[in-house]
């Protein structure tokens, strides 16, 4: 047998012999059963990974006999690039090395030197077959039943703690020809599984020039995105336009409703840092902003790559010492991002009331809405529509359950109640679009009622000092610095968060 029909054969045996739970430290008490276990699965272990049952003569038949003939005679790698993107049984199981997700850029990359076929990446989703566990018998341990009568009789600890919820391969990867089909597969695997307890949920499949199908979402946000831009150009060429020719007329105009949306202008003011000291600077915010967004991305990103860690296991022993305490704690860096938007919610609400004598609630409201929705909104949109489009490698399917999220639970999210209503209208998917504008959605929240704490602070002295920092003492309000600390501002920050 040559290397490629070895790599053929060798990549079966492991994946099945974990799926099914055998642990090798009790290999004693069942080698006899097992020895005629594998005599009867060798057949079948094919099938885990290619459409073996697939009808004779049709166009996958075919292509699978391509494949073994390029296998045999050596002449191409393409065939064994297919086999070599398969998903084996990993290292170091015991530490929470589980993915199985084979190469898929191999898979798809592979094609036979005609081009006649092209290898498709599938992911296979397995889960107990409960009728079937629950109809065997617990007498006798035949070579069908292995699996679930050797742990009885042996009385052997499960592979892996249950409490922990985490099955260790519930999805395998595997490539096969392009001109079979996910179901060819999924009959395929039934099969070879026919005489486990484990049953075939479903399976996904991708290959490299799959065109994309677009929905009326999809052409309505294209749409919208390409009259933003647009816009964005035409000021943009206004604003530079305006700069050097110096038109206050055209400045004054009609197009001062466009400008809004120059690149030109907004650039340099996201990329601007004032850093004089005024009243209407307060520069020890800059550093608080700077340090909790740090603390939030990284805290972030150990999170959400935790799951995909190949000693997930050790991550416990890895992360109790004390100097990691400051990563794992950082829910903390919202309380920071809390105080931020109390104190200067509750400074220039104070300051314009000070100044006016007034609120005006309409304007208070709108800004605040203009300045969040547009963004969700757009934010939303490419997740429930595009977004998928720019996505692809062995974990793509994973999106489809958040666009689907996005599509059906959009509008919590735009009316800033997905914190409070959390479940779905649909099951199998998260109770809103977007799962980090939680803090936008409080934030909201606390804004609508900050003016029903912070202005009681202002207009009845019993409630704090009214007249000092804000009020009668000009001095204090020009520069609140140079005076004493406004209780009502302390209250209402407090309050706030």
């Amino acid at each position: 047998m040559n290397g490629r029909r070895l790599l053929y054969v060798v990549a079966f045996p492991g994946i099945l012999g974990v799926i099914f739970g055998l642990d090798a430290t009790h290999a004693d008490d069942f080698i006899d059963p097992a020895k005629a276990w594998l005599s009867q699965r060798a057949a079948h272990w094919a099938n885990m990974y290619l459409p073996g049952t697939a009808p004779e003569n049709s166009t996958c038949q075919r292509a699978l006999q391509a494949m073994a003939a390029s296998l045999a005679d050596n002449s191409t790698l393409w065939a064994a690039k297919i086999v070599d993107s398969w998903a084996k049984v990993p290292d170091g199981l015991y530490s929470g090395n589980w993915a199985l997700e084979g190469v898929y850029d191999e898979c798809v990359g592979a094609s036979s030197p005609d081009g006649d076929v092209w290898g498709k990446f599938c992911r296979v989703f397995v889960s107990k077959n409960r009728s079937q566990e629950s109809g065997r018998h617990e007498g006798g341990c035949g070579a069908g039943a292995l699996d679930a009568c050797a742990r009885q009789q042996a009385r052997l600890p499960p592979l892996f703690p249950t409490s922990l919820n985490l099955a260790p391969f519930k999805t395998y990867s595997t490539c096969m020809p392009d001109a079979c089909a996910e179901h060819d597969l999924q009959e395929s695997v039934s099969a070879a599984l026919s005489d486990s307890s484990l049953a075939v949920r479903r399976v996904q499949c991708h290959t490299l020039h799959e065109a994309p199908e677009f929905t009326a979402g999809d052409i309505a946000f294209i749409a919208l995105l390409g009259v933003l831009l647009a816009l964005m150009v035409a000021a943009s060429a206004l604003d530079v336009y305006i700069e050097r020719t110096r038109s206050k007329a055209i400045a004054k105009g009609g197009a001062r409703f466009l400008l809004p949306f120059s690149i030109y202008t907004n650039l340099s003011k996201l990329f601007q840092l004032n850093t004089t000291k005024s009243s209407q600077n307060i520069t020890c915010l800059h550093g608080i902003r700077v340090l909790s967004m740090i603390w939030v991305v990284y805290g972030h990103q150990h999170s959400a790559t935790a799951t995909f860690s190949a000693n997930v296991l050790m991550a416990y022993a890895k992360t109790s010492d004390l100097l990691y305490q400051v990563i794992s704690n950082a829910y903390f860096s919202v309380d920071s991002f809390f105080f931020l938007s109390g104190f200067l919610v509750s400074y220039v609400l104070l300051r314009e009331v000070s100044r006016t004598g007034r609120f005006n609630v309409l304007v208070f409201y709108l800004h605040r809405i203009i300045r969040l929705l547009p963004p969700i909104a757009l934010a939303t949109g490419l997740f429930a529509t595009v977004a998928r489009l720019l996505i692809s490698g062995p974990l793509a399917t994973g999106w489809d359950a958040m666009r689907r999220a996005c599509v059906v639970n959009w509008w919590k999210d735009l009316v800033f109640i997905n914190n409070l209503y959390t479940t779905s209208a649909e099951p199998g998917i998260q109770g809103d679009c977007i799962g980090q504008a939680w803090y936008l959605a409080v934030d909201m929240q606390l804004y609508l009622v900050a003016p029903l704490i912070i202005l009681p602070l202002h207009f009845f002295g019993a409630a704090g000092e009214p007249r000092r920092a804000f009020g009668a003492d000009r001095r204090a309000a020009a520069d609140p610095r140079g005076g004493r600390p406004s209780r009502q501002l302390l209250v209402a920050v407090i309050v706030y968060m």
